[in-house]
């Protein structure tokens, strides 16, 4: 994504993690690519910048995925980062977690 943007000028950044519906399912995402995006994601917003996350937990590679990525985002520094994690509480069937991540 560093290709595309220089650090600090992005207002918004959104990530559907995950397969793509209806697409094929051995094409998803996995733990490792992701940290490594979103990190590079939070570099390239600027003071006030967004960043949405839908973690998909089901499927062959979404809880590994979860498993990985919350942590990561629990660690993320509070002075730089307000990190809201919502949940589908009435979902069955493990709904996708929505995640807003604003820099400070």
């Amino acid at each position: 994504m560093n290709h595309y943007a220089d650090i600090s000028t992005v207002s918004c950044i959104t990530f559907n993690l995950g397969y793509l519906p209806g697409g094929d399912h051995t094409l998803a995402t996995q733990p490792d690519t992701s940290i490594e995006a979103i990190t590079q994601g939070l570099s390239l917003l600027k003071k006030d910048g967004l960043l949405t996350l839908c973690i998909y937990s089901g499927g062959d590679t979404g809880f590994a995925e979860r498993d990985a990525l919350l942590p990561y985002l629990k660690a993320l520094p509070p002075k730089e980062y307000l990190v809201i994690l919502s949940s589908y509480y009435n979902r069955p069937h493990h709904p996708p977690i929505p995640v807003l991540i604003r820099k400070l």
